[in-house]
């Protein structure tokens, strides 16, 4: 049994030396393992972005709405992929989130054997719109699969997100599923997809 981190870590760790990172440290972006406290506090205001509150509502509303819920949200196993850029000589601001870990789709989503891995991505505005995002998927699978293996990596998404979508395509993902879903008050399209060939019933 995979057993991802379940607390937040005193400090973040380097990735794995495996997992290129070239592309956005040439950016002065910075990827790093785990989740600490000053990360942490950081994400709960990064949460209300307009950006985030549009395609992630439930970021601010409730995974990341206080420390209390973050500490809460590690506890079921997440492997947490900051991206940061560094202020000084030590001190890191956190410009977008990532994370793996456990995960099925919920009783009324659709029913995707073989999920059992959870992929998600956060780009915040002082880095949005810069090419940022497939580097930093790439990172996030790819330190994901060093640690502790692609097994049925799975992700959902809003429809009319279709940047978000090309780059999940772009590196593998294939759609399984399409529902309708409301996202602050208005019906959308709902995205389910894998990586690889997980099989929808």
């Amino acid at each position: 049994m995979i057993s991802y981190p379940t607390e937040l870590y005193d400090l973040v760790k380097p990735l794995p030396d495996t997992v290129d990172q070239s592309q956005l440290n040439d950016k002065g972006l910075f990827v790093f393992e785990g989740l600490d406290i000053d990360l942490a506090c950081e994400l709960v205001e990064k949460s209300k972005q307009t950006n985030i509150i549009t395609y992630c509502p439930n970021d601010s509303a409730e995974r990341f709405r206080n420390l209390r819920k973050i500490i809460a949200w590690q506890s079921k196993g997440r492997l947490a992929l900051p991206l940061t850029k560094k202020i000084g000589s030590d001190a890191l601001s956190l410009v977008g989130f990532g994370w793996m870990g456990p995960g099925q789709p919920a009783e009324e989503e659709p029913e995707i054997p073989g999920a059992k891995t959870t992929f998600a991505i956060r780009i915040y505005d002082v880095v949005a719109g810069q090419k940022n995002a497939l580097p930093y998927t790439k990172i996030i699978l790819e330190t994901n699969n060093a640690l502790y293996g692609n097994e049925g990596v799975w992700l959902e998404a809003w429809g009319d997100n279709k940047a978000a979508l090309s780059t999940y395509e772009k590196v593998g993902f294939q759609k399984v599923a399409e529902v309708l879903g409301v996202r602050n008050g208005d019906v959308h399209p709902r995205i389910y997809m894998t990586l690889g060939e997980l099989s929808l019933v």
